[in-house]
């Protein structure tokens, strides 16, 4: 599998979803939730792939699939075991359960392509 081939269209959907949260206040699509710093998240990520994907070859993709996978995962699990805490709902605003959901399809997506050898 060429991970060149996943970074390109997960780039893209990722700067879509950051770019479509400051055109809609509140929740996109009724689930997700929009605050500047979680578009800005989404937006920087997507930036990451598309660079990677232009410039990088299949290790350097690799790295960067790995990478953002773990941070992914990461925002992932602690938005399930913070769901009550209005520090961390505050500070990254992203804390529905669909939020979430997104974030480990991310995370599964990006670590199974980044750790899959041909």
């Amino acid at each position: 599998m060429n991970p060149q081939r996943i970074v390109l269209p997960l780039g893209v959907l990722l700067i879509l979803r950051g770019l479509s949260g400051f055109v809609y206040d509140g929740l996109l699509l009724g689930v997700l939730r929009t605050t500047i710093d979680h578009n800005l998240l989404h937006t920087f990520a997507g930036l990451g792939f598309l660079a990677a994907s232009v410039w990088g070859n299949n290790e350097r993709v690799r790295a960067v699939l790995k990478y953002f996978g773990g941070v992914y995962l990461c925002f992932a699990i602690a938005g399930m075991l913070f769901v009550n805490v209005t520090f961390f709902t505050d500070a990254f605003g992203a804390n529905t359960l669909w939020d979430n959901l997104s974030h480990v399809v991310v995370a599964g997506v990006c670590l199974y392509v980044g750790y899959k050898h041909d």
